[in-house]
């Protein structure tokens, strides 16, 4: 009988093998969309596959080299759900946009293969019981997306931005690698489980150097893909030289290499015996102004969007680091300002994932009409579109932080983690900087929604008309998604937490 962990993959790898197949059928009967169509058929079911696993969890399947704990396992907690639900319903409905976006190009076939093996990494990558699986499903994640964003490669952005991207996500994957290579040394395993009891028993026989440089490479080598300041130069690049659905799905990388450096260190390095909550909160700090005065400075609103996601993650590592900080200092009795900051970080990636993909979805439907992305040019077009012009907005005013959609919430609850031990010198700047990053986020947020939004259209000589069904609905699916998380907050904050006590081990 094959394990439940299995389904997804086995599902998802064998469709992806199976596209230019049913591509050859398709054409065989006149229907070249049948690949399109079955691709985003998989993925949906491949989304409800995974979420039934929510009462089975956890899961553990392991295939046995040497004997437990050295073998590969796959481990499926409550936590790994959450995760590949939020990333596969990203997928599904950029796929279904892909339907009519992406229909002028060639090479379908590889476009559709590729978002079935990408979405295949994801899953594995959450339900990875050891680094060893982890990092070879995270290749597999990273290959699809180098070659996801220069797919158009007759256009020279598209081409720069995956050269860049390759480059300099390759170094930090090597990096990673190098971390993850010493740990193995350290503790003769991989295991996630294992590792944890090992590092906690031997920290005291291994120089504490080499423990915090496994640690400075496990955050740098998967940091450089999560696009966090310094290593964020690639992102705008790749944005602009993407498709707007690949560059969606984008933000679900980001999420995917944040989740390695939340499960690589405080499921294994934890925050009460290592104190690096500093580091990443001087990250997240970094993070969040640079990228909020970068994204000002832009008039090409995909560049925008680029900057505004390194001060997104920026805001996940700063809580990232809030509850690593107070833990380390304060013990059990910072318990409640670590679950807190937590639930703000995993809340934030769903209103991401959802915000900054409708976004990027909603800039290729209102760019249609103008052929253009600078801002002045998309001014008061909003209005003559009127689905994406409203769906653009719930995505703007939610990752604007604008109350009470879910994008402030989230940001609140990191804000609180940081405000519970006020006293604290390091925690008083920390809340400083998060109060005004997030008055500035809504600020160019709300800016960028009146002048699409309620600016005199810039040419109104030009025809404009609402785009495609296709390209309206998934922005419009992911809009009322956020509104939902909005009204369910208590439904959602609920589900973090079990689904963080299911990583954290309680």
């Amino acid at each position: 009988m094959v394990n439940e962990a299995l389904y997804p993959l086995m599902l998802l790898s064998i469709s992806a093998l199976a596209v230019p197949v049913v591509s050859r059928v398709g054409e065989s009967f006149k229907f070249p969309k049948l690949r399109d169509f079955f691709s985003a058929a998989v993925l949906f079911l491949a989304l409800f596959t995974t979420f039934s696993l929510t009462s089975l969890t956890p899961i553990s399947y392991r295939v046995e080299v040497f004997g437990g704990p050295y073998g590969v396992e796959l481990y499926v907690s409550t936590m790994s759900v959450y995760i590949s639900v939020i990333s596969l319903t990203m997928l599904s409905l950029v796929a279904f946009y892909s339907i009519k976006y992406m229909e002028a190009d060639n090479g379908l076939d590889r476009y559709y293969t590729l978002l079935l093996t990408l979405a295949t990494g994801i899953v594995g990558v959450t339900f990875s019981g050891d680094f060893f699986t982890l990092y070879v499903f995270w290749e597999l994640i990273c290959i699809s997306s180098y070659t996801l964003v220069s797919f158009q490669k007759y256009r020279w952005q598209a081409v720069e931005g995956g050269i860049k991207y390759l480059l300099m996500s390759t170094v930090g994957s090597l990096i990673a690698l190098y971390g993850l290579s010493l740990l193995y040394g350290v503790a003769g395993t991989l295991n996630f489980s294992a590792l944890a009891t090992i590092i906690s028993q031997s920290q005291h026989a291994v120089p504490n150097m080499t423990l915090y440089a496994i640690v400075v490479m496990i955050v740098v080598g998967f940091g450089v893909s999560a696009a966090v300041v310094p290593f964020h130069s690639w992102i705008p690049d790749a944005y602009v030289g993407a498709p707007n659905c690949v560059a969606s799905l984008s933000t679900v990388v980001l999420k995917v290499a944040a989740f390695n450096i939340v499960r690589g260190l405080i499921t294994v390095f934890s925050p009460l015996s290592f104190d690096y909550g500093l580091i990443l909160i001087c990250l997240g700090i970094l993070s969040m102004t640079l990228g909020n005065f970068f994204a000002i400075m832009q008039r090409d609103i995909r560049r925008l969007l680029a900057f505004s996601s390194v001060s997104n993650m920026g805001y996940i590592f700063a809580g990232l680091g809030v509850g690593a900080y107070v833990i380390n200092h304060y013990g059990s009795q910072a318990t409640y300002a670590f679950e807190v900051a937590m639930v703000g970080v995993f809340l934030h990636m769903l209103n991401h994932v959802f915000g900054k993909g409708l976004l990027f979805m909603a800039v290729g439907n209102l760019s249609q009409p103008t052929k253009s992305y600078s801002i002045s040019k998309l001014e008061g077009i909003g209005r003559k579109m009127p689905m994406t012009g409203l769906s653009a907005s719930v995505g703007l005013l939610g990752l604007g932080g604008v109350p009470p959609l879910s994008g402030f919430w989230s940001k609140l609850f990191i804000i609180s983690g940081a405000a519970s031990v006020i006293v604290d010198p390091v925690l008083a700047v920390t809340l400083a900087f998060l109060v005004f990053n997030s008055v500035f986020d809504a600020a160019y947020y709300i800016w960028v929604f009146q002048r699409i939004m309620f600016k005199p259209v810039a040419d109104e000589s030009r025809p404009v008309t609402e785009v495609s069904a296709f390209m309206w609905t998934p922005i419009l699916l992911l809009a009322c998604l956020l509104i939902v998380v909005t009204i369910r907050l208590d439904f959602f904050v609920t589900f973090v937490q079990v689904a963080l006590r299911s990583l954290f081990g309680g």
